[in-house]
């Protein structure tokens, strides 16, 4: 069975493809199946476009999580969608909200095949969710540590949560890798040799926090499991972080690059009227012109990448 639209209610059915008629039971109403398959990928394709614009230019993760929610609806078992779900979950999580497990339990709770398309799929949300994971401790340390100590219990009491969840994760992907299509598989490991080793190099080094003896401001010296040694303790003045989200917008960034595209737009208008008012009036010198804000368009673009990179 297939979902489809009805193209008079809009109302999703479940649908044979095998029979080139559908029937709506709530308006009564009877078309073909390419039609309503057609009206699904319109309104999948949609929804998706919606829903990485929330993921990647926005700060409205729990927005984007259910926007991916909602294309499930179109697609059940979608692995684009789950793994926009499992993103943006990652995006908006924050130190005491910590949201590693719940890629798992996302993930588990969806049928998801495996095959050719979905594996390439899979093996690089593998690499996001590595970097995810080394990128959640560097902004730790930035932020909840000065000079190699917590500013506080509570903090090293996130870090701890941080070091076990993403351990989980990283055995939970790890148990997956022998479910992966074999052929798309090799095929990747020989387009990133190292994926592998780095893989397990990154998850070696998780365990290995385990192992290490922490400093706590106020406490001193503290195992992993939270045992205190009362040694080396330390007093430490220090402001509280503004926030615990993890990944913190630059709200500085976010209002240039407005700016810059009300730029682009500008002059990019500006040149299509001079190009198409110099064609309709064969005038040379209003289509030369229009070269003037293609220039400035270049020089703006180049500003832009120089101030992103």
């Amino acid at each position: 069975m297939k979902k489809v639209i009805c193209p008079e209610c809009g109302k999703i059915i479940d649908a044979d493809p095998e029979k080139p008629n559908v029937f709506c039971s709530k308006c009564g109403a009877t078309f073909t199946f390419s039609q309503g398959k057609e009206l699904i990928d319109k309104k999948y394709s949609q929804l998706s476009k919606y829903a990485y614009k929330l993921t990647y230019n926005s700060t409205d993760h729990e927005a984007g999580h259910n926007t991916y929610k909602s294309c499930l609806e179109l697609r059940p078992n979608d692995l684009s969608s789950i793994i926009g779900m499992a993103l943006n979950k990652i995006y908006g999580q924050s130190f005491d909200n910590i949201c590693f497990l719940d890629v798992i339990e996302l993930i588990n709770s969806y049928d998801i095949a495996l095959d050719k398309e979905n594996t390439f799929l899979f093996l690089n949300f593998i690499s996001d969710m590595e970097n995810q994971i080394r990128y959640f401790f560097s902004i730790l340390e930035k932020r909840l540590m000065i000079d190699g100590t917590f500013l506080k219990k509570e903090y090293f009491d996130y870090y701890v949560k941080g070091v076990q969840d993403s351990i989980s994760l990283m055995k939970f992907l790890d148990s997956s890798f022998e479910l992966l299509d074999e052929e798309v598989f090799d095929e990747f490991k020989k387009d990133k040799h190292d994926f592998l080793s780095n893989f397990y190099e990154n998850l070696k080094a998780l365990e290995q926090r385990k192992n290490n003896l922490y400093n706590v401001n106020l406490i001193g010296d503290v195992q992993f499991d939270g045992t205190e040694t009362k040694n080396n303790v330390k007093t430490i003045d220090y402001e509280e972080p503004e926030t615990l989200v993890v990944i913190v917008p630059d709200e500085k960034f976010l209002k240039m690059r407005g700016i810059f595209f009300v730029i682009f737009g500008i002059l990019l208008i500006v040149a299509l009227v001079l190009f198409i008012t110099g064609a309709i009036t064969k005038n040379n010198i209003i289509m030369w012109c229009g070269l003037i804000p293609v220039a400035l368009l270049a020089v703006a673009y180049f500003i832009f990448y120089k101030m992103t990179k």
